[in-house]
């Protein structure tokens, strides 16, 4: 009934991982996913680099109120970030930036439950770090069925490799 109303649905496990989708035979062409899969190596390097120094930029915003040092630093990342020529480069810009990033988040946590040391993803080390995944998780499956309405395919993304089960082009717009 979903399908034939026209909604795109997105099966995922208990832990938020997608499993599969579905989408409406009468949902957008071909054509989208054609455009999607024959875009030139340099676009899909100019727009990597675009998400990433836009990434960066955006966590020395959330961090310009609380923590001085750090946004200068990432504000010059993100400036590196536009100029790399790899993407093992661009890559490792953006790790620099999430060793700066998440002890900089952490301190400016106010509750004294809202401690972390470092990032992790599985297992969740502590409240904060589960909390990141949970939201990751809705925001990924929100990404997802907006891809998947758009007729785009999933899996193939500029930035994150496209592998078995990975909605590359869904965490590609997250970053």
């Amino acid at each position: 009934e979903m399908l034939h109303r026209g909604y795109p649905i997105v099966w995922c496990t208990w832990s938020g991982n997608v499993v599969g989708w579905a989408t409406p035979a009468h949902g957008p062409n071909g054509h989208a996913r054609a455009r999607q899969h024959g875009l030139p190596d340099h676009v899909r390097q100019q727009t990597a680099k675009a998400i990433i120094a836009a990434k960066i930029r955006n966590q020395a915003a959330l961090l310009r109120r609380n923590d001085r040092a750090t946004p200068a630093f990432l504000r010059g990342l993100a400036r590196s970030a536009s100029r790399t020529t790899s993407l093992a480069e661009l890559l490792g810009l953006e790790g620099l930036a999430a060793a700066r990033y998440f002890p900089a988040f952490a301190r400016t946590l106010r509750p004294p439950w809202a401690t972390m040391s470092r990032r992790t993803k599985r297992p969740a080390r502590d409240c904060v770090n589960a909390a990141l995944n949970v939201a990751y998780m809705l925001l990924l499956s929100d990404v997802l069925r907006a891809v998947v309405a758009c007729g785009l395919d999933p899996a193939s993304g500029v930035l994150h490799s496209s592998g078995r089960n990975k909605p590359a082009l869904a965490l590609d717009l997250m970053e």
